[in-house]
């Protein structure tokens, strides 16, 4: 009889050390599981926030590149145009990577809510942000349109600057082209004979060809000249030891150089006083 009791004893002992067992593995493989999924969500909760801060970066990166554009955009130096096109760009770029990141964002809240962590409150974080980003994107929105309307001021009165300047570059020519003329005068040198011929020289008064003298042929062909900028044109080398000035000019105005005498040079000291009374000068040599 003991020996029977002994061994259901010791039967019952195997039998509860197997159930022991398994209730064992099961706990063990139970532990495991929420060790797993405490694993995940610690991941995904990091992985949330980074991109909260991610965020946080781009929305504080695009507000000081949104004050840059304004301050250049008042200011609108030629050499930060491309400046202004580049921030443009960047903020466009961040913006479109808040916009992915809040997509990423809900993505992971509904994963940390099937992970029983608390969903509400991470929601609110991110209704809170895409307030944010959706504020600054009107800002940018409004930011563009006044670029845009200065834009089309700018080219309107580059337009008009443009009229002032072809019209100013008019004037300016018919101003020089008036002052060219203004100082424009005629010269020709010559023998008696070679003057008259080419009717420089005409001969008046006088009674058969005696007591005539000659005078300057108001009518005479330009060709026969030479033209000169009476700003320029200072003195004049005769080759000649016998000259006469024909037309009229202030005595005070020019002198003869003698230092050659086989050369006579006629040196104007003042233009003005020199050309007033005629804007020619015919000189006759012998």
């Amino acid at each position: 009889m003991k020996k029977i009791i002994v061994l259901s004893i010791a039967t019952l002992a195997i039998m509860l050390s197997g159930c022991n067992r398994g209730k064992i593995a099961e706990m063990e493989a139970e532990i495991q599981n929420l060790q797993t999924e405490k694993h995940l969500a610690d991941s995904l909760q990091n992985q949330f926030y980074e991109f909260l801060n991610e965020i946080e970066s781009n929305l504080s990166e695009i507000k000081t590149k949104q004050r840059m554009v304004s301050q250049a955009a008042s200011e609108r130096p030629r050499n930060l145009e491309e400046t202004i096109r580049q921030d443009l760009t960047d903020i466009s770029k961040l913006m479109d990577q808040n916009r992915q990141r809040l997509n990423e964002l809900e993505s992971l809240r509904r994963q940390l809510g099937a992970a029983n962590v608390n969903a509400e409150k991470l929601q609110e974080m991110i209704d809170a942000l895409t307030r944010r980003v959706e504020e600054q994107e009107a800002e940018i929105a409004e930011l563009r349109e006044q670029l845009k309307m200065a834009n089309q001021r700018i080219e309107v009165l580059t337009e008009e600057k443009q009229v002032l300047t072809e019209d100013n570059e008019r004037k300016q020519a018919k101003i020089e082209e008036q002052t060219i003329e203004l100082n424009v005068a005629y010269y020709t040198l010559g023998t008696s004979a070679s003057l008259k011929t080419a009717g420089v020289l005409t001969q008046k008064g006088g009674f058969i060809g005696i007591g005539r003298t000659n005078t300057v042929n108001e009518g005479a062909d330009l060709r026969s000249f030479t033209k000169v900028d009476i700003r320029d044109f200072k003195r004049l080398e005769t080759n000649s030891e016998r000259i006469e000035i024909i037309t009229t000019h202030s005595p005070d105005s020019y002198r003869i150089n003698d230092e050659n005498k086989k050369n006579l040079v006629i040196e104007i000291t003042n233009p003005a006083a020199f050309w007033k009374s005629s804007k020619f000068l015919v000189v006759r040599v012998r």
